[in-house]
């Protein structure tokens, strides 16, 4: 009896250090950490963030315009000079080696470039809780000297690395934002930024500062205090993160009238992007093509690992009258039988 336990607890000890090996070995695998979100504001508040910060401002739902369903969020900032921001914010967990999405869509009136003095984030990541006085910081930033956008990797006493930009904003209209990110403070880095779902950059440069990221926000998420001598105001809606692209910020525009002035029909666009993630390779395909009565965008994802290969295939098309979106997936083991699935639902605009 007393040999059997012991052979039971060698075997418990080496199995505890293999499980630890792989978590070192394999950390993207082991910190599968990226959940999909969406705030749609349709439910008439902001339970669907995990919270909302508001100083020197007002953040409160507005049914005077959205993106999409009958209300959006409007945040301002009084101008006062002092420290503020009006934000809905999520508590994310996500890693280096992790594959994030993240993006909303924006309103910005007439005259609000004029406006800004300083630098005013519209979308960001960060990791304050953890770290206070030296923080992370990444997303998509105005620049008060030129009035123009750029996504950015930049912290607390750290220059700002611009990763994609700088370009122009439209204003009077609604535009979407969406940032895909392969998280790396070195090799394996990817960044890429979508305005109205076309691909407008990219870069490889690292994204992170190597630590974990722990919060997203949207809205007027920040200002360039004392230099801030201008209100500001803007809406946004459709907030969304996770492992892929969301659906209606996959969309080329929202509005009917946009979607009209595209002159031609069949005008695509295509970016491929291969990568390699522990035993696992991942091939990923996005085309969007603008026409004049439907503009759709499919993402193609590919991945193969020692036993297992996935594909994914994400499609959506927008027109002035509707939203149609549809997902496949397909699962195949060696010895085992695929496995598919499939969906597809359409929803008029409202």
């Amino acid at each position: 009896m007393a040999t059997a336990t012991k052979c039971l607890a060698i075997r418990l000890v080496r199995a505890s250090l293999l499980v630890s090996a792989a978590l070192v070995v394999f950390p993207a695998l082991a910190l599968a950490t990226v959940d999909a979100r969406t705030a749609t504001l349709e439910s008439g508040h902001f339970g669907e963030f995990s919270q909302t910060n508001i100083e020197q401002g007002t953040l409160a739902l507005a049914s005077d315009r959205a993106f999409d369903g009958g209300v959006s969020a409007r945040a301002t900032y009084d101008g006062s000079g002092e420290n503020g921001y009006a934000r809905g914010i999520w508590e994310v967990n996500w890693s280096d080696g992790e594959e994030v999405w993240f993006g909303g869509a924006y309103y910005l009136p007439v005259g609000f470039h004029s406006n800004i003095q300083g630098q005013v984030d519209l979308l960001r990541w960060d990791n304050w809780a953890s770290h206070p006085s030296d923080t992370d910081w990444g997303g998509v930033s105005i620049y008060g000297s030129d009035r123009r956008a750029r996504l950015l990797r930049f912290g607390a006493g750290r220059p700002n690395d611009t990763l994609v930009g700088p370009l122009e904003l439209p204003e009077g209209r609604w535009f979407t934002l969406e940032v895909h990110q392969q998280l790396s403070s070195g090799d394996g880095a990817l960044s890429e930024l979508y305005v109205d779902g076309t691909l407008v950059g990219s870069s490889s440069k690292p994204n992170t500062y190597g630590r974990g990221i722990e919060r997203i926000r949207y809205g007027i998420v920040a200002i360039a205090a004392d230099s801030q001598q201008q209100p500001l105001e803007l809406w946004f809606d459709r907030a969304s993160a996770g492992p892929g692209p969301a659906g209606e910020l996959a969309a080329v525009q929202a509005s009917s009238s946009h979607l009209a002035r595209t002159p031609t029909e069949g005008r695509c666009t295509t970016r491929r992007h291969s990568a390699r993630r522990g035993r696992v390779w991942l091939r990923r395909i996005a085309t969007t093509c603008r026409g004049e009565r439907r503009s759709c965008r499919t993402v193609r994802i590919r991945s193969r690992g020692a036993d297992k290969r996935v594909r994914r295939r994400l499609r959506l098309c927008v027109t002035a009258q509707r939203i149609c979106r549809s997902r496949s997936r397909v699962v195949r083991r060696i010895g085992k039988p695929a496995r598919r699935s499939h969906s597809h639902r359409c929803r008029a605009r409202a």
